[in-house]
């Protein structure tokens, strides 16, 4: 549910030509972008047919940048910096969600079905606020944006669970149970499945009842109403795909953690991690999915992706994340890894491997 009504719009802001991060000044033109410790989503902004890439800094702030023919060749045509608008264009101030050390997550859908598409990204109070963008034409023209509710009116968020609560969240919008409306996948230490029992339009997610006990922190075995598992890492960032092509859609998870891994299930091998992309495959249902049967110590049916090129491990770093997108339009899920400097796109493959397609440090227009 959306509430708390105010005028808003996406506008485009022109920002000075640095090297690196933007202060915040908003006045001219940005030809380059560091794409160091970003949150990366691929999406066709601007609805022009090419795939382009939506990045949010560790500074808070969200950049679209254009491709001249999709990602797979990044060459862009612009950086573009969203900011939110209260009451005329000429108020307009970035849209800004800052962390203490981590750039926030996101999502990209058109949320309000209007054909645009929308962000929608958590703020460190823990609650999801929406920013709706409008048609090309009426880019400058003010449109509403909220927070993120529980059909209760509560704010859509996480439970009590004690010192966790310093880590960052995230975001995923997707018809899980493919009943036509669109779910709520939510990422902390734990991943959260709310069923939407509404409309797309008037969305209804039922807030449990016992949100605030310490019985919600518990890692469960399989799905038991709303959470999915716990996982011994931070700063998840679930993508809800059918990875395996089985017709179940499983998850895709960037993952930070300081502690001892198994990082290969067939020859344990520990080490300390910065940062992991985990797969964990769906053995249920998409209604009721089961990623680990009650008593298992860990599951079976999961593992560290790796990248066929050169046989390692993909790693993001401490503050990054992972998205899937098919971003070279060829049927199959690729994946964008962001690592502490740079910024990398492995395509994947007809036998379901992940290959190196390209690595960037910064993004450019020049």
């Amino acid at each position: 549910m959306l509430k708390g009504i105010s005028r808003v719009a996406l506008v485009v802001i022109l920002i000075a030509a640095v090297q690196g991060m933007v202060s915040g000044d908003s006045d001219i033109a940005l030809t380059r972008l560091r794409l160091a410790g970003i949150t990366p989503v691929a999406c066709d902004w601007n609805g022009d047919g090419c795939v382009d890439l939506v990045v949010s800094t560790p500074l808070g702030l969200v950049y679209v940048l254009e491709t001249e023919a999709g990602l797979a060749n990044p060459r862009f045509s612009a950086i573009q910096a969203l900011e939110a608008a209260m009451g005329s264009a000429e108020d307009a101030s970035a849209i800004r969600h800052e962390w203490s050390w981590i750039s926030p997550r996101f999502d990209v859908v058109d949320w309000n079905l209007d054909g645009v598409l929308d962000l929608v990204i958590a703020d460190p109070s823990l609650h999801y606020y929406a920013y709706l963008g409008q048609e090309e034409e009426l880019s400058d023209v003010l449109q509403p944006a909220g927070i993120l509710h529980f059909s209760d009116g509560t704010p859509l968020s996480f439970p009590s669970c004690g010192s966790s609560h310093g880590q960052p969240s995230a975001i995923r919008i997707v018809d899980w149970n493919a009943d036509g409306v669109r779910d709520v996948v939510l990422a902390y230490n734990e991943v959260f499945y709310f069923r939407n029992e509404g409309t797309d339009l008037d969305p209804q997610f039922r807030r449990p009842s016992k949100w605030n006990s310490e019985l919600w922190c518990v890692e469960n075995g399989s799905f038991k109403e709303y959470e999915l598992f716990g996982l011994g890492g931070s700063a998840l960032t679930p993508n809800v795909v059918d990875w395996n092509g089985d017709g179940r859609l499983d998850l895709v998870i960037g993952l930070r953690s300081n502690l001892p891994l198994e990082l290969d299930i067939a020859s344990p091998v520990t080490r300390r991690a910065t940062g992991f992309v985990m797969y964990k495959q769906n053995r249920g249902t998409n209604a009721v999915p089961l990623f680990r049967n009650e008593g298992e110590e860990r599951d079976p049916y999961s593992q560290f992706l790796q990248a066929d090129t050169a046989g390692t491990y993909i790693m993001v770093g401490t503050r990054s994340s992972a998205h899937v997108a098919d971003v070279d339009k060829d049927g199959l899920p690729d994946l964008l890894v962001a690592g502490e400097n740079s910024l990398c796109l492995y395509l994947r493959q007809d036998d379901g491997g992940l290959a190196l397609e390209w690595e960037l440090l910064e993004a450019c227009t020049e």
